[in-house]
């Protein structure tokens, strides 16, 4: 694949979270192709973990997502592609109107940073792993309670 190839699908990979638009991911998402996010698996331990397989699973990911935060949308920040692979990072919100998996609606607005690792093979994406700043969004979104952290007094007896 060309780099301006891996381009336009990123953008067609972003387009479809951002805006809901899957009705044509298996045109770009590998039949086998996983997405990673940080989480806990079945055993307890904090890691990658899988979040969807293949089109059908990323296209049902996202409906969920865009039927719990129906404003949900964004931008890209910054995309870097090589010959393989691009990362991207962007920014995203939405207003928490429907309950999302088992947590309840809190009619909140909320805002966060994100950066996708894609990994393409045969013209499809394979792979991605993405690292969002959770806290920052559950707590925006109301479901997690705010808390503020000082780096310059935490760091003072570093020095």
């Amino acid at each position: 694949m060309t780099r301006q190839e891996i381009e336009t699908l990123t953008r067609r990979y972003m387009d479809a979270f951002m805006n809901g638009n899957v009705d044509d991911a298996a045109e770009y998402m590998a039949r086998d192709a996983e997405g990673q996010f940080p989480g806990f698996d079945e055993n307890g331990s904090y890691g990658f973990v899988t979040l969807f397989t293949g089109p059908e699973g990323y296209a049902q990911s996202i409906q969920n997502i865009h039927n719990s935060f129906p404003d949900f949308g964004g931008k890209i920040d910054e995309l870097i592609v090589t010959e393989n692979k691009a990362v991207i990072r962007y920014t995203v919100g939405g207003t928490f109107e429907r309950d999302f998996l088992d947590l309840q609606a809190t009619g909140k607005h909320f805002e966060y940073v994100a950066i996708d690792l894609v990994h393409f093979e045969d013209g499809k994406i394979v792979k991605t792993w993405t690292v969002w700043d959770e806290l920052r969004g559950w707590q925006q979104a109301g479901v997690l309670p705010e808390w503020s952290l000082s780096y310059a007094s935490g760091w003072e007896g570093l020095q």
